[in-house]
């Protein structure tokens, strides 16, 4: 049996290891900067070749083996953050908050992103999955030969521990189907497992979505095909029941590898490029500026009044209105400058640079190091900062760049454009039939808190064991609205760079056509997914849009590199995007009101049935309930260049000769996924 010290050490750095933050080279074949998922698969599978050399920088710290990481009851979030937190994770989070949301409510968001080695697999749901088959074909339709799912499935597999571990009579209450052994590796980095702990009204959501149509999928959830309910795996190690983080899993096992290097606390500011040279560096925003929380952020202990005993599907959502939801600490910022006018230009042949390296500081107020790359530079910070350490450096949109006083080195005006996420909304129905178990929040019941943290050290079964999320679908539009032809015909129907951004380039115009003309052959598609409902067990489900019309935008906002960035989803900018959410909440209704939920005694508090029958209000509700999934994507997209492309098919970045980015801003299109399986597959298929 395990103890709980032996459980939580059990995942130690190996004796021999380099200590993070050894002392570091002059220079080294590759930097990597960013040490989460993709970066840490990347300098995991280059320095098997013992002959070559790996630096990985990393903006955030090290997790201390904190209970509420590893445990997955606690999903990444603290229970009891101090008072100043902006959020339950800590210093594991950026803290970011996007720019006002003028199609919602006007607004801002708080805008979780991990940050430490391992960065969002520290944090995130766990859920482990890869979207549909299509998904992947259609990235290969858009000009990326081998991107197909056929081509992916191998650097799926190759990333995986998959282990089939729930018992005959789970599998079939909650069904979940045999494994596919043709889908999955065994032998990979990443374990990949399911929970210990089954709430039952699970089984009455399932048949309810039955009632309406959504099918439960009989087939392994991984297999490219599925569109209806499914019971995901997560990643966690089977027999400790411990979350199976990209640092544990890919960093730790190789950490006394001579040729790996990795340093923390480390921001890089600048890609270095040959022959080009910035302006003066400009003054700091503030001296003591890590680059992180200086933009608005969620306050925690500022919904404690409305929050009831029930954790939810991401501990942040309170139950009877959303309208606290984004009860921001407002900061002084300056407002992001505008796009300027772009005038027509004659397109000129891409230059070849070179990057010779990065610079890097701890912080604002710290002296700039600089170190070299012999090889290649490959960027995996994120989607959110890929495109701004790009834009930085002089590449990016030229027309931007120059209102920003930055020289351009290669003129890519895709660059933190084609911004996508899946955002959602949350309902509430809580049950009324209190023979059913919910998902309580940590220290709503203190005997149960002791009782279940027992169980949990003890065998490594009971809550503890399972996050909030427990059973999840991911119906098409066509199951479950008879308007998806209506509204398909209205996506068709909207004219060449309707409701994008302004001022963008023809280019990136091009690339959003291209796409959006397979988002609206999917509407009518019962076998691609629209949404996602993830239903906590405790009367939440939230309705997630998997396939947005809407783009949006990542930029700097100063030439301070540790200045807050301009993160403008634009949510709601398609109007299509806010009609999903209009049949989603209608179909909601309807699913509280089968048989199958009859039986939980659901009361429909948010929104009331009073609502749901009033367009007006229901839209109202919407422009305020709208919150992200976490799950920024296509910020530096693989697309041809004349489809607003960043890089190309190897993910090498158009007029460099060594700068790749593995990270999720080269998704062309979001997956219908939760992205940590698919941003692993895509770091797997670097060469």
């Amino acid at each position: 049996m395990f103890s709980q010290l032996a459980l939580l050490l059990a995942v130690a750095l190996p004796s021999l290891a380099r200590p993070i933050n050894d002392t570091l080279l002059d220079e080294y074949d590759y930097i990597i900067v960013g040490g989460g998922a993709s970066g840490l698969t990347v300098a995991n599978r280059l320095t098997e070749d013992s002959s070559v050399t790996v630096l990985i920088l990393e903006a955030g710290p090290s997790d201390q083996n904190e209970e509420w990481i590893r445990v997955p009851y606690f999903m990444g979030n603290d229970p009891s953050p101090p008072a100043e937190a902006l959020s339950g994770h800590l210093d594991y989070d950026w803290n970011f908050g996007t720019e006002e949301q003028t199609s919602l409510d006007g607004a801002t968001r708080h805008y979780p992103l991990g940050r430490g080695i391992g960065g969002g697999t520290l944090i995130n749901g766990f859920l482990w999955n890869r979207g549909n088959a299509g998904d992947y074909d259609e990235w290969e339709t858009l000009g990326n030969d081998g991107w197909n799912w056929d081509n992916m499935l191998q650097y799926f597999e190759k990333n995986e521990k998959f282990a089939t571990d729930v018992t005959a009579s789970d599998a079939s209450g909650y069904s979940i189907p045999a494994t596919d052994s043709s889908v999955h590796g065994t032998s990979g980095p990443v374990n990949v497992s399911f929970q210990g702990y089954f709430y039952p009204a699970t089984q009455n959501v399932y048949a309810a979505l039955n009632e309406l149509g959504v099918p439960t999928d009989s087939s392994d959830p991984n297999n490219g095909q599925s569109a209806g309910n499914s019971f995901l795996p997560m990643s966690m190690d089977p027999t400790s029941k411990t979350r199976s983080d990209a640092r544990r899993a890919l960093y730790d096992p190789v950490a006394s590898r001579d040729n790996l290097y990795i340093s923390n606390g480390q921001f890089v500011t600048k890609l270095n490029i040959e022959n080009v040279v910035q302006p003066a560096n400009e003054a700091s925003v503030r001296t003591t500026s890590r680059g992180q929380g200086d933009h608005p952020g969620l306050k925690l202990n500022s919904l404690v009044n409305v929050l009831s005993k029930n954790v939810n599907i991401f501990n942040l959502m309170p139950v009877g209105s959303l309208k606290d939801l984004f009860g921001l600490r407002k900061v002084k910022r300056s407002p992001p400058r505008p796009m300027p006018k772009r005038e027509k230009k004659e397109k000129r042949a891409l230059p070849n640079v070179r990057i010779t390296g990065v610079e890097y500081g701890t912080d604002a107020g710290a002296t700039r190091q600089n170190i070299t790359a012999r090889r290649e530079v490959i960027l995996a910070a994120g989607a959110i900062h890929t495109p701004l350490l790009l834009q930085l450096s002089g590449i990016g949109d030229e027309s931007f760049l120059s209102s920003m006083n930055v020289t351009t080195a290669v003129d890519l005006p895709g660059v933190g454009n084609n911004y996508q996420d899946h955002f959602q909304i949350a309902t509430y129905a809580p049950y009324g039939n209190e023979s059913f178990p919910v998902c309580e929040s940590y220290g709503a019941d203190s005997v149960a808190d002791v009782s279940n943290r027992n169980e949990f050290y003890s065998s490594q079964t009971g809550p503890w064991t399972a996050g909030a999320p427990n059973g999840v679908a991911f119906p098409s539009l066509k199951s479950m609205t008879t308007n998806y032809s209506t509204i398909a015909s209205s996506a068709q129907g909207q004219t060449s760079g309707q409701y994008l951004a302004d001022n963008l380039d023809d280019t990136v115009i091009a690339g959003y056509e291209k796409q959006k003309a397979l988002l609206v052959a999917n509407l009518q598609n019962e076998n691609r997914s629209q949404l996602e409902i993830l239903n906590d067990n405790a009367g939440h489900l939230t309705y997630s849009v998997m396939r947005p019309f809407g783009r949006g935008q990542v930029r700097i906002r100063s030439r301070n590199p540790f200045d807050t960035p301009v993160i403008d989803p634009r949510y709601g900018s398609n109007p299509i995007d806010l009609q999903f959410f209009m049949e989603a909440l209608r179909f909601n209704s309807r699913l509280q009101a089968t048989d199958a939920m009859a039986e939980l005694q659901p009361s429909e508090s948010y929104p009331t049935a009073a609502q749901v029958a009033d367009d007006a209000q229901l839209m109202t509700l919407i422009k305020q309930g709208i919150f992200t999934e976490y799950h920024p994507t296509g910020t530096a997209s693989m697309l041809p260049l004349d489809l607003g492309g960043v890089v190309d098919a190897r993910l090498k970045v158009y007029g460099t000769q060594n700068l790749r980015i593995v990270d999720g801003s080269v998704m062309p299109m979001i997956p219908a996924a939760h992205l940590q399986a698919c941003i692993y597959g895509v770091a797997e298929k670097v060469r």
